[in-house]
C-alpha cells in the first residue's frame, strides 16, 4: 500500500553570515537558505556594497544590484 509507511524528509536550513564594515560600527548579518536552489549572495569581498538598517532588519543590494533582505545578528562600535 502506498503511502502507509514512514516518510523521511530532508530540509534544507543553511545559514551564512556577512561582515559589513561601514566605518562606524561592524555589522554581522545573516541570510538562512532553506530552498534546494538558494545559493550565497553574489557580493564581492572588501568591495563597497549599499545596504540599509531598520531595526533587526538589514537590506543589502548584490553586485547586480538585487536586493535581499538579511537579519542583523550584532552592531559593534569601531574603536580606534
Amino acid at each position: 500500500m502506498i503511502g502507509s509507511g514512514p516518510m523521511i524528509a530532508t530540509l534544507r536550513n543553511d545559514v551564512t553570515l556577512y561582515t559589513i564594515d561601514d566605518g562606524k560600527y561592524v555589522w554581522v548579518v545573516s541570510r538562512r537558505m532553506r530552498k534546494k536552489h538558494d545559493k550565497p549572495l553574489n557580493v564581492t569581498i572588501n568591495a563597497p556594497i549599499k545596504f540599509a538598517v531598520e531595526n533587526e532588519d538589514c537590506y543589502l543590494l548584490d553586485d547586480q544590484g538585487k536586493e535581499h533582505k538579511l537579519v542583523v545578528e550584532k552592531k559593534t562600535l569601531k574603536t580606534n
